[in-house]
């Protein structure tokens, strides 16, 4: 059965995500602006919606109850987003964010436009802090939509109707092996001859889909595939210690340049390969978190492809 939700006072959820943080119904009188009788009041009627007591009061505080624990971080992402949506008023300012970012960077090893990112922001908006994870995402939407990070930037873009896309920069893809190795290692260019004759390492998504680079080499013959991971580094690795070749980005391997050898793929004529911001919509207006997108793609606009 449905809850009709125009029988329901939301106000009540924002006394509700305060007495979370406070335990104390004077602080959170103090907090909210509201008069300490009013936050009993609104309390007992969140306990009536509920059919919960949420909290009980102890001798120092008011301790969250069982199921107060478990829809509080509902509740609060649930307000997250809406005050998302809302316009900030008056003039925005970089230098009063107070907030974390959180991108995840799953399938590129190499992110040098980040540091660039943390060094302009550190001047212009002093209390941002800036976290960086590599978890390789198995619902981006979903992920997104719950703020387990902030931005997602990939080689893979977003096909939800939910999310928004946006190209940071163009790589290049490349093959890559090591620099010794046996049959390779003194040559300029290789053959799809070459190139089949190689067993190969492949980085592939959470749901095995291949990383679009190596989705070049699909329609040109079957590969002989001896290793597969969802962590660029596993894939390095990898081609450092046999014979494999793998398929990746240029940009991505940069700092290994000096022990791998890179090699144009022969068989394509599609020499770019996009990498992708994506957000979730529900943060689309927000004034923060578009001026972080907008101080990324900044960062990024001297990041371009080069010749390999």
């Amino acid at each position: 059965m449905s809850v009709n939700l125009r029988q329901v006072d939301l106000n009540l959820l924002t006394i509700f995500e305060s007495l979370m943080q406070t335990h104390n119904l004077s602080h959170t009188a103090e907090a909210l602006g509201l008069a300490q009788p009013s936050v009993s009041q609104a309390l007992k009627r969140l306990q009536q919606m509920y059919d919960d007591p949420l909290f009980v009061r102890t001798n120092r505080e008011m301790k969250p109850t069982r199921k107060a624990k478990k829809i509080s971080p509902i509740v609060a992402n649930m307000l997250d987003n809406i005050r998302d949506t809302l316009p900030i008023k008056g003039r925005f300012d970089p230098k009063e964010i107070d907030m974390e970012i959180k991108i995840n960077i799953p399938y590129l090893a190499h992110y040098p436009y980040i540091f660039d990112l943390l060094e302009l922001t550190s001047k212009e908006s002093p209390n941002i802090n800036i976290i960086i994870t590599n978890n390789v995402p198995k619902d981006i939407e979903k992920e997104l939509r719950n703020k387990e990070y902030d931005l997602h930037i990939d080689v893979f873009e977003s096909r939800s109707k939910a999310c928004f896309n946006k190209i940071l920069y163009n790589d290049n893809p490349v093959i890559i092996c090591r620099k010794d190795h046996p049959r390779l290692s003194n040559k300029d260019k290789i053959s799809l001859d070459d190139y089949l004759k190689e067993k190969h390492a492949v980085l592939t998504s959470i749901s095995s889909e291949e990383h679009p680079a190596s989705q070049l080499v699909q329609s040109i013959a079957e590969r002989q595939v001896g290793f597969s991971a969802a962590n660029l580094k596993d894939v390095i690795q990898a081609v450092l210690r046999t014979d494999f070749l793998a398929i990746t980005t240029k940009q991505s391997i940069l700092t290994l340049q000096n022990r791998l050898a890179l090699f144009v793929i022969p068989f394509t004529d599609s020499q770019v390969m996009p990498v992708y911001m994506t957000w979730h919509g529900n943060v689309e207006h927000s004034q923060p978190q578009r001026w972080i997108r907008n101080m990324l793609v900044q960062v990024c606009s001297d990041f371009k492809q080069t010749d390999v």
